[in-house]
């Protein structure tokens, strides 16, 4: 799995190509959203591969959760949203479509 696969890539005014951060919007709660509560092996890309089977989709539970200290590391005790399946889809057809206009 390709986890810069949803990064826009830009190149400068040498030809150097670089990775520019992926647009990720607010993500609503919804009836049909997973709670679950973190222990000591807790990851978000564990998270990810068992509720989406795509560890690269990790960037979508820590949004939900407002988790912006660059860690995938969550410590015991936190309860963590995990956002159904029909969000993720619609967030990913979002980020693409971002992507394709800015790049």
């Amino acid at each position: 799995m390709d986890r810069y696969k949803n990064l826009g890539i830009v190149k400068d005014t040498k030809g150097i190509r670089t990775y520019v951060s992926t647009f990720m919007p607010e993500i609503p709660v919804t009836p049909n959203d997973v709670y679950v509560i973190s222990d000591s092996d807790t990851r978000l890309e564990s998270l990810a591969f068992e509720y989406y089977n795509d560890t690269t989709l990790w960037p979508i539970i820590s949004r939900a959760n407002l988790i912006s200290n660059g860690s995938t590391i969550v410590p015991p005790g936190i309860q963590l949203r995990i956002p159904s399946i029909t969000i993720v889809d619609k967030i990913l057809m979002d980020i693409s479509q971002f992507n394709k206009s800015k790049f």
